[in-house]
């Protein structure tokens, strides 16, 4: 029993409003935590067998210049793939979840997307609706004050999870460095939010939803991942 049951019984007001919500993501999500090294490197050997010419590429350019390699030398896997982790960025995983199993989007980063998506809608200290108690905080703080994900992780469903890689940003001498990360494709994100006194006005939720639309959830969002499009915000409790 919580305190909302406990109080609800001797007839106090509710304090938070409940929302339901789902976001279509269009493209791609990228998984946002980091992935074992050990599996990143069981992944480059699978590319490597498959005939990946970048990341062969990549490996041998590093083992010449780390030591002397005979023109009729044969390089083995094992040793492609050594030359290759060290130049690896290892990338993101998800989590599961704890019931179903399958990979899971943290409540916690579905509400820093929300908290950047007011920063970038509102980025000053003043907003429609504003409670009057205090001008000089803005929505995204007042959004990380009041605005809550009761999920801790929300299920995506029993949708396949691709690794993929591409280049990364260039070391300080130059050299290359490969991006390892997990995705899936076109999730249907469902997750809850609480908000402390409903203060928030129509307005202010379509110019922050637009915003988030665009910006994107999950990681590379600088790539054009993560876009998506609001398809059900509801009041329910």
């Amino acid at each position: 029993m919580s305190a909302a049951d406990i109080f609800k019984i001797k007839g106090a007001k509710d304090a938070f409003a409940v929302y339901e919500l789902e976001l279509q993501v269009e493209h791609i999500l990228v998984a946002g935590i980091p992935k074992d090294p050990k599996i990143a490197e069981a992944w480059i050997k699978a590319r490597l067998e498959l005939g990946d010419r970048e990341i062969r590429e990549l490996a041998e350019q590093t083992i010449k210049e780390t030591r002397a390699v005979a023109p009729d030398e044969v390089l083995s896997v094992d040793e492609l793939a050594a030359a290759v982790v060290g130049e690896i960025k290892t990338g993101n995983t998800f989590k599961r979840h704890p019931v179903t199993g399958n990979p899971a989007y943290e409540g916690r980063c579905m509400k820093s997307a929300i908290k950047e998506a007011a920063n970038i809608a509102y980025p000053g200290s003043t907003f429609p609706g504003q409670p009057a108690t205090n001008k000089r905080k803005g929505l995204k703080r007042y959004l990380a004050e009041t605005v809550f994900v009761p999920e801790t992780f929300i299920d995506l469903g029993p949708l396949e999870v691709f690794t993929a890689h591409r280049p990364g940003h260039p070391r300080k001498y130059g050299d290359s460095v490969i991006v390892v990360y997990d995705y899936v494709e076109r999730p249907l994100v469902r997750c809850t939010l609480k908000v402390l006194d409903d203060y928030i006005v129509d307005e202010v939720w379509r110019r922050l939803w637009e915003v988030l639309e665009l910006n994107g959830i999950g990681s590379d969002r600088s790539m054009g991942n993560g876009v998506n499009e609001l398809k059900r915000f509801e009041r329910v409790a």
